[in-house]
C-alpha cells in the first residue's frame, strides 16, 4: 500500500484511540470534548501527571508506527526490545507513582464518611474543583516548585519520541524499523527520572496524617458538644421552636462550641488545600441533637 495511504490510516486510527481515551475521562470535565491531552493524564489532585503523560506520549507514537508498518507490510512488525523497555519504564513509573500517591493519601474510613456526611467533600480528599486546569508547567513542577528531574524527563522524552518517530517514518525498509534501538544510556536517564519522580511523591508534602488526627479529635468534640447541649437545663427547658444553633452555642454549651469550631476551622483549611474547594462556613458548624 502507498506510503501516503498508510500514513493517513495510521493517523486516523491513532486519533480514534485518542478520542476513546478522552471519552473515558470526559465526565471529570463537564462532558466536554477534550483537545488538551493533559486533561486525559491529569492526577487526582488536578495537576498534569508526568508519568501518565509519558506513557500516553510514547504509546501514541509506537501505535502510529505499528499501524503504519502493518499497512505497509500487511503483517505485525516486531518491535525492538529497547522500545518495549521504554514503554515498560514509563508504565512502571506511572504505576509506582499512583501507588505512592495512594499510600500517602489514605484517610481512615470513619473520617472519610464523616467528611462526606458534613458535605466537605463529594468523592475523595484529593479531587480538586473544575476551576483548576492542568497546565504544561505541571510537568516541570511539584508542590516544592521547579524540579530539574522532571525537566530532564520531559526533555529526553521528547528527544526519544521524536527520534523514534523520525526513524520510523524515514526508513525505507521494515528491517531497519525492527532493528531501531534506543541507546541504553537514554533508557537509563528515563528510568532515573522516573525513580526520582516516584521518590518525590513518597517524601513530598503530606497533610493526611495531621488531617486524620484532627478529624478524630473533631468527631469527639462534636459528640462532646451535642452531649453538653442535651444535658443543659437551658436546652431541656426550651421549646422545640427555640432549640436552634444560636441557643446551643450561646447558652447551652458555649465553651464546647468554641473548642469545636477552632478545630473544625483548622481541619477545613487542610481539606480545602487538598481539594481546592472552599468549605462553606455553614458546613463547618457542629450537628445539633435531634429536636
Amino acid at each position: 500500500m502507498g506510503t501516503g495511504i498508510s500514513s493517513v490510516v495510521a493517523t486516523v486510527l491513532v486519533f480514534i484511540f485518542y478520542l476513546l481515551a478522552a471519552n473515558s475521562v470526559k465526565s471529570q470535565w463537564e462532558h466536554k470534548l477534550l483537545i488538551n491531552p493533559l486533561k486525559i493524564t491529569t492526577e487526582a489532585n488536578g495537576r498534569a501527571s508526568l508519568s501518565k503523560t509519558q506513557v500516553f506520549f510514547f504509546t501514541l507514537i509506537v501505535a502510529w508506527l505499528s499501524i503504519y508498518w502493518i499497512m505497509e507490510e500487511g503483517k505485525l512488525v516486531p518491535l525492538n526490545d529497547s522500545i518495549i523497555m521504554l514503554l515498560g519504564i514509563a508504565a512502571g513509573g506511572a504505576g509506582l507513582g499512583r501507588v505512592a500517591g495512594a499510600a500517602r493519601f489514605q484517610v481512615t474510613g470513619v473520617n472519610l464518611a464523616w467528611t462526606k456526611k458534613k458535605k466537605w467533600i463529594e468523592k475523595d480528599l484529593t479531587r480538586v474543583s473544575l476551576a483548576h486546569r492542568p497546565k504544561f508547567s505541571d510537568l516541570f513542577t511539584s508542590d516544592q516548585g521547579f524540579e530539574v528531574s522532571r525537566f530532564q524527563a520531559v526533555v529526553f522524552s521528547v528527544i526519544i519520541g521524536g527520534s523514534l518517530m523520525y526513524n520510523g517514518i524515514m526508513i525505507d525498509d521494515v528491517s531497519q524499523f525492527e532493528s531501531f534501538s534506543i541507546p541504553s544510556t537514554y533508557l537509563a536517564l528515563i528510568g532515573l527520572s522516573q525513580g526520582v519522580y516516584v521518590g518525590g511523591k513518597v517524601v513530598g508534602t503530606n497533610f493526611i496524617p495531621e488531617l486524620n488526627s484532627k478529624l478524630d479529635k473533631l468527631r469527639e468534640l462534636e459528640l462532646a458538644f451535642t452531649t453538653a447541649v442535651l444535658q443543659s437545663p437551658i436546652w431541656q427547658n426550651a421549646s422545640t421552636g427555640e432549640r436552634d444553633l444560636w441557643l446551643a452555642r450561646e447558652k447551652a454549651a458555649p465553651s464546647q462550641y468554641t473548642t469545636y469550631m477552632q478545630n473544625a476551622t483548622e481541619a477545613a483549611e487542610i481539606v480545602n488545600s487538598l481539594t481546592g474547594n472552599k468549605i462553606d462556613s455553614i458546613r463547618i458548624q457542629p450537628e445539633l441533637p435531634p429536636v
